[in-house]
């Protein structure tokens, strides 16, 4: 098998600790329209920003925020699918008591619709090209078909960043934004691409290189079907995924 589905999902730690507050209810309601529609699955390839490429080794993920409770889920892992993605990709494989951060929201999400299924946690240089980028998604295809497992790649959400006093400046988070939200939308990995890493780096948009492995590794997916874009703490996110055939 190959890639079988693929979506882009905010790593917002409030959607696991503030769901119902007003800022995070409306990105909480996008994100479980996406996670109702991901299809049943071997293995869930999740996809978020670093400073190197890293495959992670996790039997749990725990997430801490303030004085919320510790939210935290076991972890499921594709051995095989691991060291062929291990092999093909070439890169580090590192072992984490617990999966934390965008990997680890990513991580509580899916396994919360999908307990059974494997998680395979990869970090993605955000200050990659788009030779290496490619690279990696070719790793992703390469180990799904090695393995004959059915994966959905899910990429990080976050795209451009509003900094304090920014104000004047606000076309150009909006421009980004608007230009990655439409290449999402198109399933074109060319446009993303074409959206960093310098550009994208300016931007703080720490979705940009998940991204662009992910739309790299289905490129005959085409257009996803449902796309949304949100704001929300100064942050702009991206939600998108296909419906089920």
């Amino acid at each position: 098998m190959t890639i079988t589905g693929r979506a882009v999902l905010p790593t917002a730690t409030g959607l696991l600790t503030h769901p119902d507050e007003a800022g995070f209810r409306s990105l909480r309601a996008s994100v479980d329209r996406a996670l109702t529609a991901l299809p049943p699955v071997d293995s869930f390839v999740l996809l978020a920003s670093g400073d190197e490429a890293l495959v992670h080794d996790a039997s749990a993920v725990t997430l801490v925020e303030g004085e919320q409770p510790e939210v935290r889920a076991e972890l499921h892992n594709d051995e095989h699918l691991l060291a062929a993605l291990v092999a093909r990709g070439q890169f580090p494989r590192v072992r984490d008591d617990f999966l934390v951060g965008p990997l680890g929201v990513l991580a509580l999400l899916v396994s919360a619709v999908q307990p059974r299924a494997c998680t395979m946690p990869v970090t993605v240089p955000r200050g990659a090209g788009i030779d290496a980028l490619e690279a990696i998604a070719a790793g992703i295809v390469g180990a799904a078909e090695a393995t004959e497992r059915t994966v959905v790649i899910v990429a990080a959400g976050e795209l451009a960043v509003q900094l304090d006093g920014e104000h004047g400046s606000e076309p150009q988070p909006a421009g980004f934004d608007a230009a990655a939200m439409t290449a999402l939308e198109a399933g074109d990995a060319g446009a993303m691409a074409a959206l960093g890493p310098t550009r994208a780096g300016d931007h703080g948009a720490a979705g940009w290189a998940p991204q662009t492995v992910m739309l790299a590794a289905g490129p005959n997916r085409g257009p996803f079907d449902r796309v949304e874009y949100l704001s929300l703490v100064r942050v702009g996110r991206a939600v998108a995924y296909d419906l089920p055939a």
